[in-house]
């Protein structure tokens, strides 16, 4: 249970992550481009995260209905004297256990690997971010601080 917590606190990290960055990728974009556009960021930073929810919402219910997924049963009590109803439970079938496992484990800890390798790729790293900072100021004619060449 604590490692499912923790694969699962792992997604949420990564939101935490991308507004940390925010901040770094709009002065990037304006060293590159000159331009701010600090509201386009914005937008997008509200938008994607709201069209994504809606995919991870009805992109599971649909693979469930797919795999059979059986709905709840109507049943009606009147033991008691009192006309009482309900839903009850339905033994679903082993494709929609299946796939219930895939979808709340196998996918995460798949999109996680994924987004590790590209992270990991990510040309702002350490030494691949110095030499592409090397790189824009040489075109873009600024000098570096360990450039001190006297004129």
């Amino acid at each position: 249970y604590v490692l499912v917590g923790f694969l699962n606190g792992m997604g949420a990290g990564g939101t935490l992550l991308m507004e940390a960055v925010m901040g770094d990728l709009i002065d990037y974009d304006e060293f590159l481009y000159g331009d701010r556009i600090d509201a386009a960021y914005a937008a997008l930073n509200t938008l994607v995260p709201k069209i994504t929810l809606a995919a991870t919402v009805a992109i599971p219910y649909a693979v469930l209905v797919a795999a059979g997924f059986q709905s709840s049963v109507a049943v009606c009590d009147d033991s008691r004297g009192v006309h009482q109803c309900g839903r009850a439970p339905v033994a679903q079938p082993d494709s929609v256990i299946t796939v219930i496992y895939v979808l709340l484990i196998g996918v995460p800890a798949c999109m996680a690997i994924v987004a590790f390798g590209l992270k990991y790729m990510n040309p702002t790293r350490s030494k691949l971010h110095g030499e592409l900072l090397e790189e824009n100021c040489v075109v873009s004619g600024v000098r570096t601080i360990g450039d001190h060449h006297e004129s």
